[in-house]
Order: C-alpha cells, then structure tokens, then sequence
C-alpha cells in the first residue's frame, strides 16, 4: 500500500495541488476522483500540479496525468505540472510527454 497524499489550495481562479507518495492505479483513481469534483465545484481558470513529492508513477498514474490534461483542456482550463521528482521527469521524458 502507498503513502498517497493530495494538499489542495484553491486561490481566486487557481487550483494547486500538492501530489506526494506513489502516483498509481489506485493512487490515479482517487487523484482522478478528487479533480473531477474541484473542477465541477469550482470556477477553476489555472491548474497546477506539484509532483516534487511524488517517488513513484506508473502507466496509470501517466494516464490519469494525461486524462487530467486533456479534461482541462476541454474545459478551458490551463494546467501545468510543476517540479516533478526525478521519477516524473523520467516517466514523462521516456514517454515523450514531457512537454505537457
């Protein structure tokens, strides 16, 4: 079982979230979940995703990353992942979405 953690802070039209722990399929799901409802609830412009904390993504935790991409977008919403641990950056490097 993983130490997974969400720290969320919503200011004005900005929703950052703070990701730590192993980032996977159980992990994505509940990443998943917990947006869906930020983005239902709120009147979210900017997102951003701080994956400093994150020691571990797997294939579904790249997916929930790109599934939580291509929502944003459809939404009009600008998402940005920020200081992504070295396992991130590998991950992301390796699958060539790097430039999300």
């Amino acid at each position: 079982m993983s130490d997974f953690e969400v720290v969320t802070t919503v200011d004005d039209e900005c929703a950052a979230l703070v990701v730590s722990g192993e980032l996977d399929m159980r992990a994505a799901f509940q990443l998943e979940s917990g947006l869906e409802r930020l983005l239902g609830e709120r009147d979210v412009r900017r997102l951003e995703l701080d994956l400093g904390g994150v020691s571990f993504l797997d294939s579904a935790g790249l997916g929930s990353l790109l599934s939580t991409h291509q929502r944003a977008r459809d939404l009009g919403i600008e998402m940005q992942i920020v200081n992504p641990s070295a396992p991130v950056q590998r991950i992301l490097h390796l699958t060539g979405t790097d430039g999300i």
